[in-house]
């Protein structure tokens, strides 16, 4: 059996919806409608045949993340199927190999993704090539308690999107992991603005998961409490129960202990394509830190199991260069620098454990955090594909 690889073409879809169809993920429409999506390119999708028969499907669409002045391009991984008749014979890993190609070929530094342990061999095989475990996943159920409150909501509309633009800006400024735009490719989402008079404080994004009314992703100022927004959102729409979307380390769930959250099924995974290249776009970040801190010079050395890079800041200007002996140097041999620079671990703790050493040099670990991750909070769930 011969098994070709290519790009998708518009006749494929006949084949390839039925086996999006299989698992549930979205509606024909909005399948019918990916290219809607300004991630997708021409060379997106990469679909596997033989005999003319699909017998896989990978889809990568590219994401830009606000992490403080600087934008990270990441490429996000879904619809990884592979026929059930066709499991076993690398299919995925090849597919796979395809989007590292789309990596290369887009500027992408990062790949992100959502595995499930114990659904098939998928996950290990992310493991084995290098991702890692960035955050989990969580929700919430709750009964509807309408409340007296001075904010109105109101469905946001086409003119209103530099609104919630706004309002992202805000959130990602003590938040890792929030896209500048809005691309949730899931079914029937609507975005809903609060406004305390008429200043916009809250956007809320709504949709139907499980039967439930969600609040799939909530934008404010995590200096806010966000109970107010959401029982705001609640008495609005007249939900009688809902159900919330959050991670970890997201400030929504820390501020809300009194939900009932439980973990759910999925991981978010990230794999650094390029140290060079995600160094090379977080630069703007860097200088910014390092003006806030009152950092004026510093060389370090950042090495993985894959690749080693040395960023030099000298003055305002911050980039790659060679090493020399005495630098700084911070060593991830067995992963953890995505974890690190999202905040979903804390790096004395990792250099405590020995998971990451930290060499002799002018910076120590406190200099180094405070650089590198200075944010509060991590929240997965401003990506899009819950």
């Amino acid at each position: 059996m011969r098994i070709s690889y290519r790009h998708w073409q518009p006749d494929d879809d006949a084949q390839l919806w039925p086996m999006i169809n299989s698992v549930g993920w979205l509606s024909e429409d909005r399948y019918a409608r990916k290219f809607s999506d300004l991630g997708l390119l021409e060379d997106s999708i990469v679909v596997a045949e033989t005999d003319g028969e699909i017998i896989g499907h990978c889809l990568t669409a590219i994401r830009t993340l606000i992490h403080g002045e600087a934008r990270l391009r990441f490429g996000n991984v879904g619809q990884v199927l592979v026929r059930d008749q066709y499991r076993g014979q690398k299919i995925g890993a090849e597919l796979y190999a395809r989007t590292l190609k789309f990596a290369e070929d887009h500027d992408i530094s990062a790949i992100w993704l959502v595995a499930h342990p114990g659904r098939g061999p998928a996950y290990e095989m992310y493991l084995r090539r290098g991702f890692e475990v960035v955050q989990g996943r969580m929700a919430a159920i709750g009964r509807a308690e309408p409340s007296p409150t001075d904010l109105e909501v109101r469905r946001a509309q086409r003119s209103e999107t530099r609104i919630i633009a706004n309002l992202r800006e805000t959130f990602a400024a003590t938040t890792s992991g929030v896209e500048d735009r809005n691309t949730d490719v899931s079914n029937g989402t609507e975005w809903h603005i609060v406004r305390s008079g008429e200043t916009p404080v809250a956007a809320a994004a709504i949709r139907r998961v499980d039967d439930l009314q969600t609040v799939a992703s909530l934008l404010y100022a995590t200096r806010d409490d966000p109970t107010g927004y959401l029982e705001a959102v609640v008495t609005n729409l007249k939900l009688k129960s809902f159900q919330l979307h959050g991670s970890p380390r997201g400030h929504l769930v820390k501020t809300t202990p009194w939900l009932p959250w439980e973990k759910r099924s999925g991981e978010n995974l990230i794999y650094i394509v390029s140290l060079e290249r995600l160094f090379h776009q977080l630069a703007p970040f860097l200088r910014a830190r390092a003006s806030e801190i009152g950092l004026g010079s510093a060389r370090l050395t950042i090495s993985t199991a894959n690749e080693r890079l040395t960023i030099e800041l000298a003055g305002e200007q911050v980039g790659n260069t060679d090493p020399r002996p005495g630098d700084t140097e911070l060593r991830f041999d067995r992963g953890g620098l995505a974890s690190f620079l999202f905040g979903t671990r804390d790096l004395g703790e990792a250099v405590a454990e020995g998971t990451v050493t930290l060499g002799a040099g002018d910076l120590d670990f406190h200099t180094v955090s405070a650089w590198l991750s200075p944010f509060d909070h991590c929240d997965f769930t401003q990506l899009a594909g819950w």
